[in-house]
């Protein structure tokens, strides 16, 4: 089933590496969107509407905001409550700054 995140995030990934940005999630921000975008009756088919929903809309707020560099690394990872996924932008050559 991770497969199927992967490649729901792959094109989310894509069209950020075009804005000259890196997007990349840790398998545990993968496992968030497997277990909140799959269910036994509908199997894996919410899953786009969790990508959108906790990748898509928030990468575009903060994308919205212009203060990124080009080239930032944006890192994917769940929140300590475990309820959402929080992003942290790493500037090309400077230091972390989490959102």
């Amino acid at each position: 089933m991770l497969q199927i995140v992967d490649i729901q995030v792959k094109e989310v990934i894509d069209r950020v590496t075009e804005k000259s940005f890196q997007l990349e999630l840790t398998q545990d921000a993968k496992q968030f969107l497997l277990h909140t975008g799959s269910s036994e009756e509908y199997g894996a088919r919410p899953l786009r509407r969790a990508v959108q929903q906790y990748i898509e809309d928030p990468l575009a707020e903060l994308l919205l905001q212009g203060n990124l560099e080009s080239g930032a690394k944006i890192e994917v990872c769940p929140s300590e409550s475990g309820e959402k996924l929080k992003f942290k932008v790493t500037a090309r050559a400077a230091e972390g700054v989490a959102i």
